[in-house]
């Protein structure tokens, strides 16, 4: 035990800590934020002598002994660390970057090319047991492969999207992976990629994945990247016969040839499908700012029965237009005259999303029923929310609030005290 004016122990050791230990991450959290709001200034010096030592050894990545992923937001973004992030990427030219492969030589890397689960458990009552099911339409080969097993050849998931193009056209991953065997064998890992949209029987959009070749190689610490102009890879693990060519191009009769590797029995229902399917070439999503009227932002084109993504309310990190709401000292008149006061003057940012949350309330169906605010720690959030709940509630609206973890939800009630 040790005897300083702090107690502090004579030794600090960080275990790792796994993706689903969510509630000792908030802890961990929480703990930071308590050390930069110290009356000791010197644990709080401490506390930021440790971030900005942690940013400049790590730049930001989760490393074996880092602590990034346990810092509070507000705390990094206090170091100027977001500001010059943000100044990289906007000075960051893209339009030589070729992200195929990118994708097809990073294909190991599970946060960039997403693992596909194809089974779910779930009990049969038939048999008396728990049986794997398939959680989506899937086409297997009529073939198997070198370690006895069927493999997809193509595949609809149910995913959501992640944006338009510039086309206007729903976007969805590029590409993701079904790992045949759990062990370190490239050859039982299949890439997909995406090519197109269809509608389901229940009229709604999904993406269509075919298998295709992969490149590069990063097994027990070779590590060997296929820049190039070839189509496909050096390595023989990485190309199936009949899979799309490790390149951007392809058609539908290259889709058809992929069918004709699936099973017999389904290879016609699959045929149909393909006919029907609209095909996306253009697969990057464009971030559209706030930077626009409410009327400007919803009259992009859309389609009439396709799910949109969700539209997002970004606070501080967006330019803003002004608009007609009426500002004066601390209260908002909004567009349908009520009157709210606000527990201090707020900025264009915060307006403009108020602005967009009464018209989602009047007009649900523009945003496909749902809306999101974001923003880094401190920007407003919680206050835009209560701001809004006394509007909702003058116009006799009472919302029901919810929120991921205990803190959360207390913080949200203590903000809202009557809903």
């Amino acid at each position: 035990m040790s005897t300083d004016k702090y107690n502090a122990p004579d030794i600090i050791i960080k275990n790792r800590i796994s993706d689903d230990d969510k509630y000792l991450k908030q802890n961990l959290n929480q703990y930071w934020e308590e050390l930069l709001e110290s009356d000791y200034p010197e644990i709080k010096q401490f506390a930021q002598d440790l971030i900005r030592y942690q940013l400049a050894t790590t730049a930001g990545n989760f490393t074996k002994n880092g602590i990034f992923n346990l810092l509070p937001i507000s705390a990094i973004q206090s170091t100027g660390y977001a500001d010059y992030m943000r100044s990289i990427t906007e000075r960051f030219n893209v339009t030589d970057l070729d992200f195929d492969n990118f994708f097809l030589n990073n294909w190991t890397n599970n946060k960039i090319v997403k693992p596909v689960q194809l089974y779910k458990k779930v009990f049969s009552s038939e048999t008396d047991k728990v049986e794997d099911q398939l959680q989506f339409p899937v086409l297997f080969s009529e073939n198997k492969n070198h370690s006895g097993s069927r493999y997809p050849v193509m595949m609809i998931p149910n995913y959501r999207p992640v944006g338009r193009n510039e086309s206007k056209q729903n976007v969805y991953t590029p590409y993701v992976k079904v790992k045949l065997a759990y062990d370190n064998n490239p050859a039982n890992t299949i890439l997909y990629k995406y090519i197109g949209n269809i509608f389901d029987d229940k009229d709604q959009e999904r993406p269509v994945y075919v298998m295709t070749n992969k490149k590069g190689l990063n097994q027990e610490g070779r590590v060997v990247k296929e820049y190039d102009n070839y189509s496909n890879s050096m390595f023989e693990f990485n190309n199936i016969d009949g899979a799309l060519d490790a390149k951007s191009a392809f058609s539908v009769n290259d889709i058809k040839n992929i069918i004709n590797l699936g099973n017999k029995m389904n290879r016609s229902k699959w045929i149909n499908i393909i006919n029907n399917i609209e095909l996306v070439r253009d697969y990057k999503p464009v971030t559209v700012a706030l930077n626009t009227s409410i009327e400007e932002l919803q009259s992009a084109p859309t389609r009439n029965h396709a799910s949109t993504a969700p539209t997002s309310i970004a606070l501080e990190t967006v330019e803003y237009k002004p608009s007609t709401v009426n500002i004066i000292g601390d209260h908002i008149t909004f567009r349908n005259g009520k009157v709210v006061n606000t527990p201090f003057k707020l900025n264009q940012q915060q307006e403009h999303a108020l602005l967009v949350l009464e018209d989602f309330i009047n007009n649900p169906n523009k945003y496909d029923n749902s809306v999101t605010l974001s923003g880094y720690a401190g920007t407003g959030k919680t206050s835009i929310i209560s701001i809004f709940n006394k509007y909702l509630n003058s116009i006799g609206i009472e919302p029901l609030f919810s929120a991921p973890t205990h803190r959360a939800n207390a913080v949200t009630k203590m903000n809202n005290p009557e809903s």
